[in-house]
């Protein structure tokens, strides 16, 4: 069964699944001082779709996507300031996964098409999971050796002015 072709009612189980685990997370673990995810940012977690568009690992990762969410959030908010190019990776990896997906879209692009009278024809192209893989974490690996080197360097640079 492909991704799309999940009845309406499924999908709507799953968020309302999601919804009550994120209430039941910030009833639970709420405190004062602590960052509250909101229910755009829970439900931002699309970034599965770049790597598999089977249903049953999309559903399971979006929920443990959830759940892990906090402690998450706290251990990057802890490290962020050690990785200073982190941002930038991260933004390399979201424009790759907004291409990926643009490229598995051929087939509502070219129904889109069909409609206003055009026959656009654009080939499907799907780039393999273990090649997204690979590349997110290549990109993440290599933000994170620029901001230590460039650490370095700075400390380096910093004690012969001193």
């Amino acid at each position: 069964m492909k991704l799309m072709e999940l009845p309406l009612w499924a999908w709507i189980v799953f968020y309302v699944l999601v919804l009550l685990m994120l209430v039941a997370d910030l009833k639970m673990f709420g405190k004062k001082g602590q960052h509250e995810v909101k229910v755009g940012e829970a439900l931002k977690m699309t970034a599965v779709f770049s790597v598999s568009r089977d249903p049953f690992i999309v559903l399971t990762s979006n929920i443990f996507a959830i759940l892990g969410l906090r402690a998450l959030y706290f251990a990057l908010a802890a490290v962020a300031k050690y990785f200073k190019y982190l941002k930038y990776g991260l933004g390399v990896i979201l424009i790759f996964v907004g291409i990926k997906m643009l490229l598995a879209m051929n087939e509502y692009i070219n129904s889109l098409g069909e409609l206003v009278g055009q026959n656009l024809n654009i080939p499907h192209i799907e780039v393999p999971t273990p090649v997204s893989l690979a590349v997110i974490f290549g990109v993440l690996a290599l933000s994170m050796l620029l901001s230590y080197f460039a650490t370095t360097i700075r400390t380096k640079q910093t004690e012969k002015l001193d």
